[in-house]
């Protein structure tokens, strides 16, 4: 049996995806601290008219948490419709956009206050999409 792990991120490159389709077992390394200062874990960049952007989900952590213990932070300006709106701008001329913006759609739908479950469910309904049928587990369950 083949087995791989690495960190999770917010709407992951492709290699990411390349990587999980290699193995048999695909183990999301969420139990590691959390990195401080900026991360990929919750965020990544998009390219719009205005140039590259960012799309950050607003986090909170105490003390040195793992990352499957960061939360989501309350926001005054709700990201998720930020990021759709960047989304929009920076991929609505590309081929198949109104599929990519459904998984993305899908991929943050449910709402666990937690960045790790996010992560975890963006990264499933992808791997769904491209028939990837690698399992996924977190680290620590």
């Amino acid at each position: 049996m083949r087995v791989g792990a690495i960190q999770s991120c917010y709407v992951p490159w492709r290699g990411y995806f390349d990587f999980i389709n290699s193995v048999d077992l695909f183990v999301m390394l969420d139990d590691l601290q959390y990195p401080q200062g900026r991360s990929w874990r919750n965020r990544n960049r998009v390219k719009t008219s205005q140039g590259l952007r960012w799309l950050t989900v607003p986090v909170h952590s105490k003390g040195l948490p793992a990352i499957d213990e960061v939360e989501i932070a309350p926001s005054a300006k709700p990201w998720r419709a930020t990021h759709q709106a960047l989304l929009t701008e920076g991929l609505k001329e590309t081929p198949h956009f109104d599929q990519a913006l459904a998984l993305w759609q899908q991929g943050v739908q449910e709402d666990s206050g937690r960045l790790s479950p996010l992560n975890m469910q963006l990264t499933r309904v992808i791997c769904e999409f491209l028939g990837i049928e690698t399992t996924i587990v977190q680290a620590r369950p």
